[in-house]
């Protein structure tokens, strides 16, 4: 849901920026809400790339990684 809100209030105040930044958005969840969140960032990634926006994630979960473009790794 909170991703959903996200969205929404990309769309409705940020539209023309053209870019959605989400910070630790799977905090606190458990593997069944990490399931959840990955196929909903596959959803996003479809939506981002339809209409040209671009995605900003911080997390510490590596299992979402394939799901970016590009990934920069801190702890390197």
């Amino acid at each position: 849901l909170a991703l959903a809100f996200r969205v929404t209030v990309n769309a409705v105040f940020a539209q023309d920026l053209g870019l959605l930044c989400l910070d630790e958005p799977t905090a606190g969840l458990d593997e069944r809400g990490l399931a959840c969140m990955e196929k909903a960032i596959g959803r996003l990634r479809a939506l981002s790339a339809d209409r040209g926006l671009q995605v900003v994630m911080v997390t510490h979960e590596r299992v979402l990684d394939n799901l970016f473009d590009r990934v920069i790794d801190l702890a390197a």
